[in-house]
């Protein structure tokens, strides 16, 4: 067989996992995701071999993309139920609100990788959530009051053990009164 035989450009590849690359896929799939990518376009022999390299590597990238794109949406909807809650503290939903807040918590925490921090933009989540939680609440005729600009949570309150939907209500609603003129 030779060596240029695109069928058989696997032949002497070492078998044994890269442990560098499991702990890559452990704790940032996302950065794994991209580096994989990259490395299949780097071996054009996959090409010779009837592998659609680009469309490969596409999906693999789009893997890493889901990854982060769930846990946005997470945070999101945590965001927006938060701001649900204290714009309208009587609404007959609010403990479902909080249930829903926690729940959304723990899956993002579930999902969570440290390599995910630097993909997540905490401003554009929080931006999007008062856009969804304004619309939402404009049915019923209730108005967000005023907010911070920048997102009053850090992304550590999502991520890490100890998350309390109480908590972050009060430190919202702190956030707030800080926005909030006084007389």
């Amino acid at each position: 067989m030779k060596a240029e035989d695109p069928l058989n450009w696997w032949k002497g590849v070492d078998s044994m996992p890269n442990l560098e690359m499991v702990d890559r896929y452990e704790d940032d799939f996302v950065g794994w995701t991209v580096e994989q990518a990259a490395r299949l376009r780097g071996m054009p022999q996959l090409n010779n071999a009837g592998l659609d390299v680009e469309n490969l590597a596409e999906e693999i990238e789009d893997l890493g993309r889901s990854e982060i794109n769930k846990i946005t949406s997470l945070m999101g909807q945590a965001m927006v139920h938060l701001l649900k809650i204290v714009a309208d503290p009587t609404d007959p939903s609010r403990q479902h609100w909080q249930q829903e807040v926690g729940g959304f918590v723990v899956s993002i925490r579930k999902a969570w990788s440290p390599g995910y921090g630097q993909r997540v933009d905490m401003e554009e989540i929080w931006k999007d959530a008062i856009e969804e939680a304004g619309n939402a609440l404009e049915t019923f005729d209730v108005t967000l009051p005023a907010l911070p600009e920048a997102c009053p949570f850090p992304l550590s309150m999502f991520t890490n053990r100890g998350f309390n939907t109480k908590a972050a209500i009060e430190h919202l609603q702190g956030k707030i009164s800080e926005q909030t003129p006084q007389p």
